[in-house]
């Protein structure tokens, strides 16, 4: 079923297909995103069954996608497909990594979005506490040059959305995780590592009874200064920004994996679609944890610890941990502890 989006600014009208996935609840498909955004927890993107925000392992999971035309021109024959990836920031694919064997036909009418099932069933497996990570894309012919440029890159490309997050128990006795680190450039780059943390409040009883998974949606995607929409606004939704606090979280290891094709991505290009070298000041992104620089086609694995945390009644935390270069956020991971209740 087809939903009406929000019209565009006067200043900004499409008379062709505007398509995109949403990375963020008030996101309105812009080109491309900034530097220091957070667009891996798409809400866009769900997932069925589920339980506690997350998928059951090795059980067959349908995946499901909803999709944007921004524009005043129906989108005819739009294709749509679906990847699973190992937990990680950044993505290099392989074959293996689609879900769906043929894309998904569909047509999305103009000022509207359509939800799209995929046809084949995910199944996830659980790597080093982590959750596989989902990646869905779409493109159409009558784009023309708009079309899908950068595959498998959300923040380059609108036509992209990840979903890269979990839900932990808060009376777990912690949470060790383990990201693949990888370099989507043609260079050698050196990367940093940040963490960005929340703590996010509101009148959650009732939502947490009726729409669970539209409460973890919401938190995930939580940001100071808000409330940002009606949602917020009915959940008296408050959010502290407490990356400054030293939460005990650190990275134990990065231990190198074998090197992989090496990515068609140039740095300094790359930062130029994104704006620049990021906000300028990696405090703005968070905690630095670590840093490693990586060779071209090089990755590894990251292991990271989060202790126990005791976030105070009816408060979820949400770590968002981010690599970087340059202070432009290139890919991340979001984790979402549940209050001790």
């Amino acid at each position: 079923m087809a939903r009406r989006s929000p019209m565009d600014d006067e200043r900004h009208l499409h008379f062709t297909p505007y398509l995109y996935i949403r990375a963020f609840p008030n996101d309105g498909g812009a080109r491309a995103l900034g530097g220091g955004a957070v667009f891996w927890a798409s809400p866009d993107i769900d997932f069925f069954p589920k339980v506690n925000g997350n998928p059951v392992a090795n059980t067959e999971v349908t995946v499901q996608a909803t999709i944007t035309n921004g524009g005043y021109l129906p989108a005819v024959g739009v294709t749509v497909d679906f990847f699973w990836f190992t937990p990680a920031p950044v993505f290099v694919p392989t074959d293996g990594n689609r879900i769906n064997k043929t894309p998904v036909l569909v047509t999305i009418p103009a000022q509207s979005s359509v939800q799209v099932t995929c046809p084949t069933p995910w199944i996830p497996t659980f790597i080093g506490d982590g959750h596989e990570c989902l990646v869905v894309q779409c493109n159409s012919f009558l784009e023309g040059g708009d079309g899908l440029k950068f595959p498998l890159h959300a923040e380059l490309d609108r036509h992209v959305a990840q979903r890269n997050l979990m839900v932990s128990d808060a009376s777990a006795d912690g949470q060790k995780l383990q990201l693949r680190v990888q370099n989507p450039f043609d260079a050698a780059v050196g990367f940093s590592v940040y963490l960005s943390s929340r703590r996010v409040r509101g009148d959650f009883a009732q939502l947490r009874e009726q729409d669970p998974d539209m409460l973890m949606r919401v938190v995930a995607n939580a940001s100071p200064g808000g409330p940002h929409d009606l949602i917020e606004q009915e959940l008296d939704l408050t959010v502290e920004d407490i990356s400054g606090v030293d939460l005990g979280v650190r990275v134990l290891a990065m231990e190198p994996l074998s090197a992989t094709q090496a990515g068609t991505l140039n740095p300094d290009d790359y930062l130029k679609l994104r704006g620049g070298a990021g906000t300028g000041k990696g405090d703005a992104l968070g905690r630095r944890l670590g840093e490693f620089e990586l060779a071209p086609g090089g990755n590894g694995m990251l292991f990271l610890e989060a202790p126990q945390m005791d976030v105070g009644e009816d408060a979820y935390r949400v770590l968002h941990f981010s690599q970087a270069v340059q202070n432009c956020v290139v890919g991340g991971y979001t984790i979402v502890i549940e209050p001790l209740r």
